[in-house]
């Protein structure tokens, strides 16, 4: 077993959502010390991509953010299937677009957190295990990457999906600068809250309340709690988050369980997301919206929800420590 380096500082920040002049200075007012820069390949050309993505690194750079690049869809023609696994194409590419992202990118070095390989690897087919095809092609993407730079952390996420269920089969890569990574959205019906609803033009179902009788975070979260502990690893939560229109206070105190464990764990985070889909917005009213409503209204005083993450924010990290 290759010996972990040290990681990183801890880090805490945003998912990407709209970027223009005013998003990166924003999101360091709130107290973020890094941005999850979400990347879609496959809906913008991709020299096109890689000149906004070295834009948006620079700009990062300038109002003090560390940045995490994220995959986050696969370089396939049907991204959003379970089939990519048996895409003939997803292995090439994946690699080929790491190779011109670490390329671009080297000169940036004192500004990247972390590569995040590939978000959430699911197959429906291979439930509730990972995709088994992941880990191998992982592997050897990491050494595309290491052939350009050697020392930048990676960011990888077992799967399946974003959930922590992969950690509990799961053996470390082969390299030593590697951080695992899971999303936290578990009890799903009540986070989302919704969600497919109101996407779909429909009435607000009843609210769900947490914590009710769902199983506790601590127990959910404990595959990926025994994997730090028994190889030492970093771990980073790229994403969490609970709809605006949740009830509260459960929104608020199911956000600070969140907040809590990671900062228990020493766990850098990044709240989903910042000025994207209006149901995970911390400025906005908490009122809830459907298609085709008009864009909801900017909250005249913070909620619970953003006066939550903004003092996890705001506040100092412990020193990341080995278990």
């Amino acid at each position: 077993m290759i010996r972990q380096a040290s990681p990183e500082p801890i880090v805490r920040g945003f998912v990407s959502g709209t970027i223009d002049s005013t998003t990166f200075r924003d999101m360091r007012a709130w107290g973020a010390t890094v941005v999850r820069l979400q990347l879609h390949p496959g809906f913008t050309p991709w020299p096109t991509l890689l000149d906004s993505m070295e834009s948006d690194v620079r700009a990062a750079d300038a109002a003090g953010l560390k940045v995490v690049i994220d995959m986050h869809n696969a370089p396939v023609a049907n991204p959003a299937s379970s089939s990519i696994w048996a895409d003939s194409t997803l292995e090439p590419n994946l690699i080929a677009a790491w190779r011109d992202i670490a390329s671009r990118l080297k000169p940036y070095g004192q500004t990247i957190w972390g590569y995040d390989l590939l978000n959430e690897p699911l197959d429906y087919a291979q439930l509730p295990a990972a995709p088994r095809q992941w880990r191998p092609m992982a592997i050897k993407v990491v050494t595309a990457i290491r052939a350009i730079d050697p020392t930048v952390w990676i960011i990888y996420q077992p799967g399946p999906g974003g959930l922590h269920d992969g950690f509990t089969w799961l053996m470390p890569l082969p390299d030593s600068r590697v951080i695992y990574s899971l999303h936290i959205y578990d009890p799903v019906v009540f986070t989302m809250q919704s969600f497919d609803q109101a996407e779909a033009g429909e009435p607000q179902a009843p609210f769900i309340h947490w914590p009710g009788t769902f199983p506790s975070l601590d127990a959910v979260l404990q595959p990926a709690v025994d994997f730090q502990a028994r190889w030492h690893v970093p771990i980073y939560v790229g994403e969490f988050s609970v709809a605006r229109w949740a009830p509260e206070p459960d929104g608020a105190q199911w956000l600070s369980a969140v907040i809590s464990m990671c900062e228990s764990h020493g766990w850098s985070w990044t709240y989903f997301a910042f000025r994207e889909h209006n149901a995970w917005s911390l400025e906005d009213d908490d009122q809830y919206w459907s298609r085709p409503d008009a864009d909801p209204q900017p909250a005249t005083t913070p909620s619970i929800r953003a006066l939550t993450v903004r003092a996890a924010l705001t506040s100092p990290p412990a020193p990341w420590r080995a278990p």
